[in-house]
């Protein structure tokens, strides 16, 4: 599933983008006059209209933008994971030695973007919850903020426990000498000139296309609850007249 697939966030992003526009228009009706004016007699300069009209900026939704900022953190996100998982099966390098330092790069990539998607969904629910929902007094809006925000935190503890090693330590292969019984060896023969760092990128290479299967699978089952979500969340989204 690509980040192009994810129909029901797209509606989410639409809904809001529209719900945003009507509540400036409502704040803010000059301004939105002038631009679409300007907008049209210089046959669609959208610098020169954005650098004209700035001085008519005022009493923007303030609400709107904290959740339209949220939102776009989401939609760069995806599109680094699926960035970072199209790299780890086609960034072939020139050079042979370097394949499986790339293929270590980009899943490591993976790993802390699918993380960061993870968070920044999350904070997704709880902007719209608490600049929109909140404020209308919907009965029962904290139990539905928790039960979305618990199906995120449901997607963490897989990815976390890769994670947290390459974050803190001990991530990356740096476990596999102890798990391989390596050190002993290593040290026995005294081969201490061995780089044991390039043996790991060396051997990574022929586990491009298990780690990129493995990595898919999880961005469609990552991808595919993120998609139910933001349907979900689109409900809340109020619609200004």
């Amino acid at each position: 599933m690509s980040s192009g697939q994810l129909v029901e966030f797209t509606n989410l992003r639409m809904k809001i983008y529209q719900a945003a526009a009507d509540a400036l228009a409502v704040a803010n009706p000059e301004y939105v006059e002038a631009f679409q004016r300007r907008l049209k007699e210089t046959n669609g300069d959208l610098q020169r209209v954005i650098d004209e009209t700035r001085p008519l900026i005022k009493d923007s939704p303030e609400d709107w933008i904290k959740v339209l900022t949220a939102l776009l953190d989401v939609q760069l996100v995806i599109e680094k994971v699926r960035r970072s998982l199209v790299y780890l099966e086609t960034d072939l390098p020139q050079q042979p030695d370097d394949a499986g330092a790339r293929v270590i790069y980009h899943f490591d990539h993976w790993i802390f973007q699918m993380h960061a998607l993870l968070e920044r969904v999350d904070r997704l629910i709880a902007t719209v919850f608490r600049t929109l929902v909140r404020p209308r007094a919907i009965k029962g809006w904290e139990i539905e903020q928790k039960k979305l925000r618990k199906r995120v935190r449901g997607l963490n503890p897989g990815i976390a426990k890769i994670r947290d090693p390459l974050a803190h330590g001990l991530g990356g292969g740096v476990t596999g000498p102890q798990e391989e019984q390596l050190w002993e060896p290593f040290l026995a023969g005294r081969l201490f000139a061995l780089n044991l760092g390039l043996l790991a990128y060396q051997g990574a290479d022929s586990k491009r296309t298990t780690w990129h299967s493995s990595l898919a699978i999880a961005t469609t089952m990552a991808f595919i609850e993120v998609d139910q979500i933001s349907q979900e969340l689109s409900h809340y989204i109020p619609q200004h007249p």
